[in-house]
């Protein structure tokens, strides 16, 4: 028996129920992209303190500014922007895209 193409059409569609997901992401990216300007906007608001420095080495206690800018910084690049690249590929996922993706991984999966 020959080997049978595993996807179930060379021409996938989308269904109603991924479309929607899709479009809960889109809306999610809205969401964060909202909450990123109030984080920014609470991060610009914090003074540096002038021994940050030292704070950071453990010399002297830190100052709340000086905790506060490092929970953000450390949450806007460390968590949000990462989800934020993952969701934006999501909304932007398609079928056909997938679809020629495993094609790739299968041809090169036979020329090993």
């Amino acid at each position: 028996m020959p080997d049978q193409d595993k996807s179930t059409s060379s021409n996938p569609s989308i269904t109603r129920q991924e479309a929607d997901a899709q479009g809960s992401i889109r809306a999610t990216l809205s969401l964060l992209r909202t909450a990123k300007m109030f984080l920014e906007a609470a991060y610009l608001q914090l003074p540096d303190p002038p021994n940050a420095e030292d704070m950071g080495e453990g010399l002297i206690p830190e100052s709340l500014a000086f905790s506060l800018r490092g929970s953000l910084e450390v949450v806007m690049a460390d968590h949000l922007r990462p989800a934020m690249r993952t969701l934006r590929s999501a909304a932007k996922e398609t079928p056909e895209r997938l679809y020629r993706d495993w094609q790739r991984r299968q041809r090169q999966k036979e020329s090993r």
